[in-house]
């Protein structure tokens, strides 16, 4: 068992709309649990990521079975729990894919499904 965190930026490339503007950036941080498996490397993470304007949306990334180290990765699904300003109430998951890069680097694609009442 292993934590960590992880911290970045976030790019919204494609979007239906709602709170989620076309081409708005980002930051993002999450707390990382890994549990060594047989199998390989079981991550959770809950994850906030803050929009240019303040906004906060909350999240939790799940992935079974992949790799932490540079040339690895894996895929996953992390699930939208709402979040604060133009995210209240939304909800929705997202399945992504990560690639670990050298100096503790990564990057990740996500494509989401999320619904606001």
């Amino acid at each position: 068992i292993t934590g960590g965190s992880s911290s970045g930026t976030q790019t919204i490339t494609k979007s239906s709309g709602g709170p989620f503007v076309e081409g708005s950036s980002g930051l993002y941080g999450c707390i990382i649990y890994a549990k060594k498996t047989s199998a390989g490397m079981d991550l959770e993470s809950p994850c906030q990521g803050t929009d240019s304007s303040g906004d906060k949306m909350f999240a939790t990334a799940r992935r079974k079975v992949g790799d932490v180290n540079p040339g690895g990765g894996g895929t996953g699904r992390s699930d939208i729990q709402g979040g604060t300003g133009r995210y209240a109430g939304v909800t929705g998951s997202c399945t992504y894919k990560v690639d670990y890069l050298t100096g503790n680097r990564l990057v990740s694609v996500s494509k989401c499904q999320w619904q606001k009442p």
